[in-house]
């Protein structure tokens, strides 16, 4: 992260922009909001290790949405309970950075997507949020 001066004070940011604590007041969607997308897989148990390759944090998806500088950032959770149930949280400094990044790497994007539809049974949407509170972080 690094760190910049405002006439309030110090504040660290992330490698992407996003500043790290909250604030009192939320941001109105569109200022400063950080766009977060979210996916739900059910893995093919033969599949499982490939998959949390691929869709891990240093795995192909990222590598390919760090073509964008405004990529934040992805996670990889496994559901606890339902050990072939994963969630990708991907975050965007912004829906418009998201937009871009499709506009400049969607022929890359949708090639990914094609060779990774062999990995799930199912694939649900779960949606596209902004940040409200940062949470402290």
């Amino acid at each position: 992260f690094t760190i910049a001066a405002r006439a309030s004070g110090y504040f660290a940011y992330t490698s992407c922009g996003a500043r790290l604590g909250s604030s009192s007041v939320p941001p109105m969607h569109g200022e400063g909001n950080m766009y977060v997308r979210l996916c739900e897989f059910l893995v093919r148990a033969s599949s499982q290790e490939e998959f949390a390759r691929i869709y891990g944090s240093d795995g192909d998806w990222a590598v390919l949405f760090r073509r964008s500088r405004e990529f934040c950032g992805t996670e990889l959770l496994r559901d606890v309970e339902t050990p072939r149930r994963y969630v990708t949280i991907d975050r965007w400094m912004s829906q418009a950075a998201w937009d871009s990044f499709l506009k400049n790497f969607g022929e890359e994007y949708r090639t990914l997507d094609v060779a990774c539809e062999r990995l799930n049974e199912e694939e649900p949407p779960l949606g596209s949020f902004v940040t409200v509170d940062s949470g402290g972080r």
